[in-house]
């Protein structure tokens, strides 16, 4: 009894003596509930898998012991440069202390708890600076909280207010993350990681969640494809192979896998779960590093378990992991926020291209996988389990201490199973950042005219929301606003086209019901087309056939709609 009891109060880690289950009373009863549907047992085996396959600490880097001050100085400018404030990096880079007029500037068009955010990576620099010069210098912080209080309140109300004017209203459809030209996403990446920031510190997360790593001198990728860089083996496959380019910013061999899997294995019980033999996957493996991928897995002799766990080595063994170094833990994270799948889009939207398109890839097939469930035993929670311990490995000091902690383990399937059950969702961009982009967009237009801070300060209390109402008629930018229509539906707007051609469609009538795929079809596009709204407070953006066009119209009238194809 007295060792039944030693083992009953043991540390519910994956060194434990007795294998673990959801009924075991060290893992605690929130995290039983919470986890219900998960199968811990199968969890914790992959994650011992996964322990007895990583390299030791002898190969991997040794994170740094002690964070010194320059460190933290380096974070706060790489966050400040990474959020698209390189002025205000570069301008503690040369001596000179972050003022409350800068800070006014930098932040125009954003929100009052982001720029509290901006005004705290300040503070931090200020404060060092101040110590360097061995001289008082003003408080960021507080100049800036000072303007953002009283008479500032009004201002921050009002961007709050207009940046709402911007959303879509009415719209059927949203915006995806791969939607968007380079430009814009670029200007995404900034804005969703300055309000990952204010969300995560409202919750009291650790900043260097968020905060980019510092950069280490890393060994070179252990191998051509297993072990490789995946940008790398992008880069590779669109150089040498355009041809079998099928899907851009995802490996030539992993499309190829999974079309192999999608003849051969959904109806395979145990998918992804079952081992293959260790032998026949070595040989799998050398013959995709002898070819660089270029394989032709039809004419191998190849087995479907082991083809789907050369599959889960290939993720598992990235030189930088699906979900970057950065941002790995930020997205177990999002499993303690009221708003998950709010927090998922915005870091879905801090990935390299190559890593988000094939993180999409990744996903939608694992969903096919489980709609075949009924056959092949691996729904969403199961696959959530097997493939947990596959993405969200750290490597180091905080994967052995990941791999010791059940609450750490079951956080990262339960996270995975969310990002499955909203596999489309997470990529769309959420409409408070989309209409903030198209606010900042404006507002730096108009600071663009002010040559002085005071200048600039009154252009965006004072600026007035120009786009006329619905019922009102009048030209504004590329549209002609209509109110007394009779015809049904009634018109609400006429504006002019650029079609594929080149030539101009004008007086195109705009009802309540015109979808992007109506302009397509009136414009007379071929197949390949699709409808693009492009120029005023956005650089470039594809519609969605079903997307309707006058919710477009009402927040962007000074935008071209052109029909072309995918740029």
């Amino acid at each position: 009894m007295a060792e039944q009891r030693r083992f009953a109060a043991r540390a519910a880690t994956i060194s434990s003596g007795t294998p673990l289950s959801h009924r075991d009373k060290t893992i605690s009863q929130s995290t039983r509930d919470r986890f219900e549907a998960l199968d811990l047992e199968t969890l914790l085996s992959e994650f011992q898998r996964v322990a007895q396959e990583a390299p030791t600490d002898e190969e991997e880097e040794v994170d740094a012991a002690v964070v010194g001050d320059d460190d933290v100085i380096e974070e706060q400018q790489a966050w400040l440069q990474s959020t698209g404030f390189d002025m205000l990096a570069q301008q503690f880079q040369g001596g000179k202390a972050i003022t409350d007029e800068d800070l006014q500037m930098a932040t125009a068009g954003y929100t009052a708890s982001q720029r509290r955010a901006v005004a705290t990576r300040a503070k931090v620099l200020n404060t060092t600076l101040s110590k360097r010069q061995q001289r008082a210098k003003p408080d960021a912080r507080t100049l800036f909280e000072g303007a953002v209080s009283g008479a500032g309140a009004t201002s921050n109300d009002q961007i709050d207010s207009e940046i709402l004017r911007l959303v879509e209203k009415g719209q059927k459809t949203a915006t995806k993350l791969q939607h968007l030209s380079a430009e814009d996403r670029d200007q995404l990446k900034r804005l969703s990681l300055i309000q990952l920031t204010t969300m995560y510190e409202a919750h009291g997360f650790p900043a260097s969640c968020l905060q980019p790593k510092k950069k280490k001198k890393k060994k070179k990728p252990a191998g051509r494809v297993f072990g490789g860089d995946l940008i790398a083996i992008v880069e590779r496959d669109q150089r040498s192979n355009p041809a079998k380019v099928k899907q851009a910013g995802v490996p030539i061999f992993l499309l190829q896998m999974i079309e192999y899997l999608r003849e051969h294995g959904l109806s395979e019980e145990g998918l992804f779960r079952k081992a293959g033999s260790a032998a026949r996957i070595k040989t799998f493996r050398d013959k995709i590093e002898e070819s660089w991928g270029e394989v032709d897995l039809a004419s191998m002799e190849c087995r479907t378990h082991d083809v789907a766990a050369a599959f889960k080595q290939f993720f598992r063994e990235t030189h930088v992991p699906l979900l970057t170094d950065d941002f790995i833990e930020a997205f177990s994270m999002t499993q303690n926020l009221e708003r998950q799948l709010y927090g998922l889009q915005l870091l879905v939207a801090q990935l390299p291209k190559a890593h988000a398109a094939t993180l999409k890839v990744l996903l939608d097939f694992l969903m096919e996988v489980a709609d075949r469930s009924d056959v092949n035993k691996m729904t969403i929670a199961n696959l959530a389990v097997v493939f947990a311990p596959t993405l969200f490995y750290i490597r180091g000091s905080k994967g052995q201490q990941m791999l010791k902690e059940v609450e750490m383990q079951v956080t990262t399937a339960s996270t995975l199973k969310a990002m499955l059950i909203n596999h489309d969702k997470i990529w769309n961009v959420p409409s408070d950042i989309m209409a903030q982009m198209r606010f900042v967009n404006d507002s730096r237009r108009s600071g663009a005219k002010a040559s002085k801070p005071k200048e600039l300060k009154r252009l965006l209390t004072e600026r007035k929301v120009t786009t006329l109402k619905p019922e009102h008629s009048g030209q504004e930018g590329m549209v002609l606003w209509v109110s007394d229509s009779k015809a049904s539906p009634p018109v609400r707007a006429v504006t002019s086209i650029i079609m594929h051609s080149g030539g101009v469609e004008s007086n195109v009538q705009i009802t309540e019901l015109t979808t992007a795929q109506d302009i397509l079809t009136l414009t007379m596009s071929p197949p390949h087309c699709h409808l693009f709204e492009c120029g005023g407070n956005i650089n470039r953006r594809q519609l969605d056939p079903e997307s309707l066009i006058l919710p477009v119209l009402k927040v962007n009238p000074a935008a071209n709609i052109m029909a072309m194809t995918r740029a």
